[in-house]
């Protein structure tokens, strides 16, 4: 099922980038990653829909940076490589939204697909959002300190379970299969490495 939708993203295969360019903060000239590997560009695949339209949207909606096809998963992932205040965390909240939309519209699906088949990732400068940061457990949430957050999630990953930092883990079951945030190294370490082989 995942290839016939893929391939209705045939008329975006020259939004591809790699990880690596799609992760680029121009205003700090950093990558958030060294990943060569092939993604969609969804900053690009936003505009190029929107240009296909007749009549456009009064404001550009905003979108997350990259859509990753590894095997039967697709992999929305929003690289912020700044300090994630509250209205950013409300960007963020909106770039998720509006980017199902878009890619619903696109590959012609309910949200009941990307609940089964599409995950998503933040990927976060882990020095400039190390304190005082809410996540979300599933009864409560917590007053996260850089110790307290790497205990919990270190306990989390051995019971096979995940912690979405920033009150991400709402969007998990109702929108999308799982939720993660890591930090640059964690996204190395947990993603990269691990299923990408850079």
């Amino acid at each position: 099922m995942l290839e016939s939708i893929i391939g209705r993203l045939g008329p975006y295969l020259d939004c591809k980038s790699t990880l690596k360019n799609t992760s680029y903060d121009s205003a700090k000239q950093h990558y958030m990653t060294q990943s060569t590997y092939s993604v969609f560009n969804f900053d690009n695949i936003k505009n190029k829909y929107l240009r296909g339209l007749e009549s456009k949207p009064a404001e550009t909606p905003c979108s997350n940076d990259a859509l990753v096809h590894i095997g039967s998963e697709l992999y929305f992932i929003e690289f912020k490589n700044g300090a994630i205040d509250n209205v950013e965390n409300y960007e963020l909240k909106q770039k998720i939204l509006e980017s199902l939309l878009i890619l619903l519209s696109i590959i012609n699906e309910t949200i009941d697909f990307t609940r089964h088949h599409v995950s998503y990732i933040l990927v976060y400068n882990n020095a400039l959002n190390h304190r005082s940061k809410f996540y979300t457990t599933e009864s409560a949430v917590v007053n996260s300190t850089p110790s307290r957050y790497a205990i919990i999630s270190a306990t989390a990953r051995k019971a096979g379970k995940n912690v979405a930092n920033f009150d991400l883990e709402r969007y998990k079951s109702i929108y999308f299969q799982n939720v993660y945030t890591y930090s640059e190294t964690e996204f190395k370490s947990e993603f990269t490495g691990k299923f990408l082989d850079c």
